[in-house]
Formats: structure tokens, C-alpha cells, sequence
């Protein structure tokens, strides 16, 4: 019965949207070509499927990480420091540095779970906030400063580092998403290390008796989520801002969670997931461009919350089930 409802519920959700693009044609307000609105709905969408991809790597191995917004704003910090000098290479060193950035910064907050006891859920918030800082210093006042000196964000990346085209209707950002996801899906479901880790978040005490190494395979799907994460945020900058500014991000790394909730934690659904809230907020994006509607700023954050509420009344059974086998892990100090 409950898979009836969420059918219906999804159906009438694509029935809602197409409402609305189809108001928003009939009314002349989309006045670009459909072409452009998908490059449009996949450039809003790679972010999201990177946050929400680094997202599904930690909570399969049972670690509630919520540092993907943090990692990819030090992923695009690093990649920016790459990207505005000349060197030979520059795009995948940008790529590199954003990966490691994430990385680093992930890998830290394991440490802090695994040799102190600090619960991951706290460590990785509390890191987001020291890079806002960072980042709002480096463009303010740092060295990554523009130039000029007139406005708080740096340089113009260099042309060869640049990703702003796309793929026949997809932009490049999404292109490099997709490979990511289908990197997740062979990691989670096609390798003994997936297996292990999965085994490690759905069932602990099992994992523990077959002799996994559940610590250091925790470490390394931390290390994984962070790279995700910072190789998204880097990418994003080079394909859309192109520069950095004191804030890069408006939250795409907290709706990452909701993305991968949504889509259940499987990389296939988490692409899905991703394009649908794209849909949604490129759609929003288009209806904001009548003064006539007048929409209130934070609507498209309130349409989101409303189709994450749902799921969850839809799906709260199976979640408070996976949720407390997560609160009876074993505080035991991971064995590496």
C-alpha cells in the first residue's frame, strides 16, 4: 500500500512540475530554448549529485557526515588557488586540489571520531563553519584576493582552466557528476571493499564477528566522501563562478543529504534525485523572472523542504528502523 502511495506521490509531483513548465512556456516567460533549460537544469544539478553521492559513501559505512558542504567549499578554495595561475596543466591540477582539499578535510574529521570519540555529526558541522571563515578571509583579506583590491573575491580563473561548455545538453560539471556516480555504484555494490563497508553500516556486530577491518575501511570511506565532495566543489567553480567568492555555495552540501535520503542511498536513484530537485529550482529560477508573481526569496528552499517532508512521511517506517540500528553500534573503539 505504502509503495501505491509513494507511487501516486511521485507522479503527482512530475504532474505538478510539468504544470508548471508548461505555464511558464504558455506565458512566454521561458524565452530560451528547451536545450538551454536542460544545460541549465544539469549545471544546477552536478553540485547537488557530488554532495549528495559524498553523502551516500559515509552513511552506507553508518557515519552520519554532514561535511560535504564544508569540503566542497575547500575543494573550491584549493582549486581556485590552482586555477588563477599559469601553469602547464592547470585543469586537472585544479581538479587535484580540490579533491585533496576535501579529502584532507574529511580525513581529519575521522581522526577526531576514531582516536577521541568526537561523534562525526559534530566534528564535520563545526568544520563547515571554520572554512566559511576561511574562505570569507582569503577573499576579504588573503591572498586570494582580487588584484584590484575593489570586490571581496578573487582573480578570474585563467582561460584553460575554465569547464563552462557542455555535452550536447548536459553540461560538462554534470558529465563529471555521472562518472562520479557510476564510480560510487562499482565501489558500493561491485567490490569486496563495498561489501565490507556495507556490511559495517547496516549490521556492526556482524561485520565485527567476520573479522572486517571495519575501522580502516571507515577511514577510507571518509577519505572517498571528502574527495567527492572537494572534487565537487572544485568543479563547480570552474564551471559556473569561475571565481571565488565569500560564499560559493548556498547550502547544496546539506540538501546533498536530503538528495541521498531521498534516493535511499543508491547511486542510480541519487542521479534521479538530483535532476528532479535541479528541475525544481531551475523551474523556480524561470518564474522568478516575472515581477508579476512576486515569489518571496527562499521559495525554492520551502518547495524543497515540502518534497523532502513527504518522503519522509512516506518512508518514516523504514527510516526509524535504519536510524536505530545506527544508535546501537557498539561505542567500542573501532579495531583497524
Amino acid at each position: 500500500m505504502r509503495r501505491l502511495v509513494g507511487i501516486g506521490f511521485g507522479g503527482a509531483l512530475c504532474v505538478v512540475a510539468l504544470i508548471v513548465l508548461v505555464h511558464v512556456a504558455g506565458d512566454g516567460r521561458f524565452d530560451a530554448p528547451w536545450q538551454v533549460f536542460v544545460v541549465d537544469v544539469t549545471r544546477t544539478a552536478a553540485p547537488l549529485l557530488f554532495s549528495a553521492l559524498s553523502v551516500t559513501v559515509a552513511f552506507r559505512a553508518g557515519m552520519f557526515s554532514i561535511g560535504a558542504e564544508g569540503q566542497m567549499w575547500v575543494g573550491a578554495l584549493a582549486a581556485t588557488a590552482v586555477a588563477t595561475c599559469t601553469v602547464p596543466g592547470v585543469l586537472p591540477l585544479a581538479w587535484l586540489a580540490g579533491l585533496c582539499a576535501g579529502a584532507a578535510l574529511s580525513v581529519f574529521a575521522c581522526e577526531l571520531r576514531e582516536r577521541r570519540g568526537v561523534p562525526e555529526l559534530l566534528s564535520t558541522l563545526l568544520l563547515n563553519f571554520m572554512v566559511v571563515q576561511l574562505v570569507a578571509y582569503m577573499v576579504e583579506r588573503g591572498p586570494l584576493r582580487e588584484r584590484a583590491g575593489q570586490l571581496t573575491q578573487s582573480d578570474p580563473i585563467v582561460e584553460a582552466a575554465r569547464m563552462d561548455g557542455a555535452v550536447g545538453f548536459v553540461a560538462v560539471s554534470f558529465v563529471f557528476a555521472l562518472a562520479a556516480a557510476w564510480g560510487v555504484h562499482v565501489l558500493l555494490h561491485h567490490s569486496a571493499f563495498g561489501l565490507r563497508l556495507r556490511a559495517a553500516g547496516e549490521g556492526e556486530p556482524a561485520a565485527r564477528l567476520a573479522g572486517f577491518p571495519i575501522g580502516r575501511d571507515r577511514r577510507i570511506a571518509f577519505l572517498v566522501a571528502g574527495a567527492l565532495a572537494g572534487l565537487g566543489g572544485a568543479v563547480e567553480l570552474l564551471a559556473t563562478t569561475q571565481r571565488l567568492l565569500p560564499q560559493p555555495f548556498d547550502g547544496e552540501g546539506y540538501l546533498g543529504v536530503a538528495v541521498a535520503l531521498v534516493a535511499r542511498l543508491r547511486p542510480a536513484r541519487v542521479v534521479v534525485a538530483a535532476l528532479g530537485f535541479g528541475v525544481l529550482e531551475t523551474a523556480i529560477a524561470v518564474l522568478r523572472t516575472d515581477p508579476d508573481l512576486a515569489l518571496p526569496d527562499g521559495f525554492e528552499r520551502v518547495a524543497e523542504a515540502a518534497l523532502v517532508v513527504g518522503f519522509l512521511i512516506l518512508d518514516a517506517p523504514k527510516l526509524r528502523a535504519w536510524f536505530a540500528s545506527r544508535r546501537r553500534r557498539d561505542p567500542v573503539e573501532d579495531v583497524a
